[in-house]
């Protein structure tokens, strides 16, 4: 499967918002629902929160070395200095208390530390229910990432390389704000080197309803012993109008295709969108906008289903709304032919059969005198076989008018002339 993949060289990222009703809600679908809209290798999901209501029994150190204490209180001893990443039993939540700006509860916990199982009390910020795992600088030796809010709201991200120059390091991803209020959730993909060229953590900071659907989006990697921002832009909903991102990686060329799109929805229900295209690409472990492609600017058609009429809500195939139409025509046109016939008078209708009859035996005698010279049949073979049989079907169906009868004599003549 993983060769079956490898022969695609374009993975494509939407993040190209909903379709909008009349009312104007909802723009954008959830981050959590849209992970990758191609069959591939799997991405790995992490949910990050500032504070997690319901702590499950296994649990990592979100901190390097961090203090177990004896009893639920920063000024009680310490009984033992946790490492990075380690692992942690939840035995019971002891209390709730608030440390600088955090409030968050005392959990008696209990750990295996240099060989020696000890218990005591760390306090919830200090813990997460997420260990990251993966090959991040694919040197062959798995690093091990976490995330935690810290006291500040910031995000920090702590990696421990058992292969690097320093085994531990830490980068700060910062505030996320808008409007007076601080996102205080994320959530993390973990990308393979198969969709980008190199595996990489995309963080999405969501920030609540309050402030205006603000959103920001980082590329993180990790390269030659550091944590790079490889990639970062910002995405918003706020009213009628949004601004979002498409994302369109090659892992072979390490090429990205980064398309900006800005819409607005009009009074009168229609979606106009502007979409801005930029090449970037990879060197090391971060992107770069290339400026010998000039960035590239188009208006998007609106789509139909945001139309005010409802027939554009088509639910069909198209053809078969055609077919409809043309057998809805055909009863209009008999119609029409029947009220010109019934205004035709008796006298002109029996001159048109009189025609008739004259104009069929000058077609069937040279007719059958030339198929007898041919090849020698019998007369019922020659009636099966003789094209005047559809002439006079077609003689018998034209327009009962004097108009069309000139019409007919003028048709007729050229057929008459080669039948001769």
């Amino acid at each position: 499967m993983l060769f079956l993949f490898m022969a695609c060289s374009s993975v494509m990222i939407h993040e190209v918002p909903e379709k909008r009703n009349r009312a104007g809600q909802a723009l954008f679908l959830e981050e959590e629902q849209e992970l990758l809209p191609v069959k591939g290798p799997d991405v790995k999901v992490y949910n990050i929160k500032a504070r997690y209501s319901k702590m499950p029994k296994q649990v990592y150190s979100g901190g390097h070395n961090i203090n177990m204490r004896s009893e639920a209180t920063i000024l009680s001893d310490v009984v033992a200095k946790i490492p990075l990443g380690h692992p942690i039993t939840i035995l019971e939540s002891a209390k709730e208390s608030t440390i600088g700006d955090r409030q968050d509860i005392w959990y008696h916990v209990e750990s295996k530390v240099e060989g020696k199982m000890v218990q005591g009390y760390l306090f919830g910020t200090t813990l997460t229910p997420h260990l990251i795992q993966a090959d991040l600088d694919m040197d062959g030796v798995e690093e091990q990432l976490l995330a935690v809010y810290n006291n500040n709201y910031e995000v920090l991200l702590r990696l421990y390389d058992p292969n690097g120059a320093a085994k531990t390091l830490w980068s700060n991803m910062g505030k996320y704000e808008q409007d007076q209020h601080t996102a205080e959730k994320l959530v993390i993909r973990l990308y393979p080197k198969e969709i980008i060229g190199r595996p990489m953590l995309r963080l999405d900071v969501t920030c609540p309803k309050e402030c205006s659907g603000k959103s920001w989006t980082k590329f993180v990697s990790y390269y030659e012993g550091k944590l790079l921002r490889a990639l970062e832009y910002e995405s918003q909903e706020t009213g009628n109008s949004f601004q979002a991102v498409e994302l369109d990686f090659n892992a072979l060329s390490r090429n990205l295709i980064l398309s900006r799109v800005d819409g607005q929805q009009l009074s009168d229900g229609i979606l106009e969108q502007v979409r801005i295209t930029e090449m970037w690409k990879l060197y090391g472990g971060v992107f770069r906008l290339q400026s010998s492609a000039p960035p590239l600017t188009e208006h998007l058609p609106p789509p139909s289903v945001l139309m005010d009429d409802d027939s554009w809500l088509v639910t069909e195939p198209v053809t078969e709304f055609q077919e409809v139409d043309e057998q809805q025509e055909l009863p209009i046109v008999q119609d029409k032919v029947e009220a010109e016939s019934s205004e035709v008078s008796e006298d002109l209708k029996n001159r048109l059969n009189e025609q008739e009859i004259s104009e069929e035996s000058l077609f069937e005698q040279p007719v059958k005198e030339q198929l007898v010279k041919e090849q020698p049949v019998k007369e019922e073979d020659l009636e099966q076989k003789s094209p005047n049989s559809d002439l006079k079907v077609e003689d018998k169906v034209l327009p009962q008018s004097q108009d069309r009868e000139e019409d007919r004599n003028v048709e007729n003549a050229p057929i008459q002339q080669d039948v001769e």
